[in-house]
């Protein structure tokens, strides 16, 4: 019959004039193909598993002691990290320049107002910054929000690289930031970019639910 000298690429239709198609029949399509595989683009489809990517950890923070928080934050400053939680787990990579000057809500050696990513070691490499963080319990209208930067000195200016995150009343999202390091050392912080209220640092009972990780993707 005449349907039957009608093909979908080399397959002629069978007697009920269905058509059955392999995925290798499509025409930019090669194999071989194996279960559990992802079908990717390059130059055709193939079947080929895309690469991973891997995270690797460079800073965390893990926990916390006991501290009190009687210090407030005022925009455009530097979120700060307790030391004593906040570990950089290879230093080859990053390191940290204590809390100091008019970018923090307490000048103390014992917290971290931001981070060096090292270009002899990071140069070409993305990185991944998480964080979530949290102030007093705030009330009514009150709310302050974060968002990744890098920049020189002591990021008075900055560059954004991730979303805009809030903590207010009713909830806290996270905030995330992704940068490739060039020849050149960068300086990356947590910036507090909105505010409404007197919002103060973490102290030990907030510190649960505050998280920090700073990650290479690979």
């Amino acid at each position: 019959m005449s349907h039957n000298t009608i093909k979908v690429n080399a397959q002629e239709p069978s007697a009920a004039g269905g058509v059955t198609q392999a995925l290798a029949d499509l025409s930019d399509v090669s194999g071989p193909f194996e279960n559990n595989q992802t079908l990717g683009y390059s130059s055709g489809w193939t079947g080929l598993n895309p690469p991973a990517i891997a995270r690797i950890p460079i800073v965390s923070f893990e926990s916390h002691t006991t501290y009190n928080a009687t210090y407030y934050y005022d925009l455009n400053d530097n979120v700060i990290w307790r030391n004593a939680q906040t570990v950089i787990l290879d230093s080859t990579y990053a390191s940290r320049v204590t809390a100091s000057g008019s970018l923090v809500p307490t000048s103390n050696a014992n917290w971290t107002q931001y981070y060096i990513l090292k270009s002899s070691t990071l140069q070409g490499k993305t990185i991944l910054c998480e964080a979530v963080h949290f102030g007093k319990n705030l009330t009514g209208s009150e709310y302050i929000k974060y968002q990744w930067g890098v920049g020189s000195s002591n990021l008075s200016t900055f560059t954004p690289i991730g979303n805009i995150a809030e903590q207010n009343q009713l909830y806290t999202s996270t905030a995330l930031g992704i940068y490739t390091v060039g020849a050149s050392n960068i300086n990356l912080a947590l910036k507090v970019v909105g505010l409404s209220g007197t919002i103060s640092m973490m102290d030990a009972s907030r510190a649960n639910y505050c998280s920090l990780q700073i990650s290479i993707l690979d």
